[in-house]
């Protein structure tokens, strides 16, 4: 089935670069919010880890709620940056499709670089070359910001196994200055007379003559 739409239901010219302007808007302000979103959630997920650490001397319940918190929180966030990528593809097919409409399959950037990122060779535009390797963009955005997920996750599992096995992460407060002697060992003392450093004698008083 062909999907060339046929000349009685073309837009109006006008009308579709206003479209295709309104779609690239909205693709651009789209990925800049996953840009700003995946600040956020590597703000919050750095300050509950920390928070986990902090209150190793809290009680066991808080201390086991932080990282099942935290877990759950990279889940939802999973769900969400995952919906965002499907969003940033679909407005990506949109606006090639717009162009394809206005005529611009190798004048559109969105077309131009869709097409040499599924090619093997490299491509010349206005002499410079670019390859698929180049252009693709999976690695640096998709795939990063993914991975920054399971890595929070093993944080907080981490930190959850600790919480129950009792270990803290905080050093006992130790006092500036420790006595000299300990009670028992005045006790020895007192009991043990022998182990007490000899005295002099005391000197005897000599009366003046008259």
């Amino acid at each position: 089935m062909s999907t060339e739409p046929n000349s009685a239901q073309q837009p109006n010219p006008t009308l579709l670069a206003a479209l295709y302007q309104v779609t690239a808007r909205w693709y651009g302000n789209d990925a800049q919010l996953v840009w700003r979103r995946l600040t956020l959630f590597v703000t919050l997920n750095t300050g509950l880890i920390a928070a986990q650490v902090f209150s190793s001397q809290l009680h066991i319940a808080i201390r086991i709620a932080l990282p099942m918190l935290g877990v759950i929180f990279s889940l939802c966030w999973f769900l969400l940056l995952r919906r965002m990528w499907h969003y940033q593809d679909f407005q990506a097919a949109v606006l090639r499709d717009q162009e394809h409409a206005m005529g611009l399959d190798h004048l559109g950037a969105y077309s131009r670089a869709y097409a040499i990122r599924h090619q093997s060779s490299e491509v010349n535009v206005s002499g410079m070359s670019f390859s698929a390797a180049q252009l693709s963009s999976n690695f640096r955005n998709r795939h990063f910001t993914m991975s920054l997920i399971p890595v929070f996750i093993c944080f907080h599992v981490a930190l959850l196994a600790a919480a129950i096995a009792g270990v803290s992460f905080q050093a006992r407060p130790v006092s500036a200055v420790a006595p000299l002697t300990t009670p028992s060992a005045i006790e020895k003392t007192v009991s043990n007379p022998a182990a007490s450093p000899a005295r002099n004698p005391a000197s005897p008083v000599v009366e003046p003559t008259p």
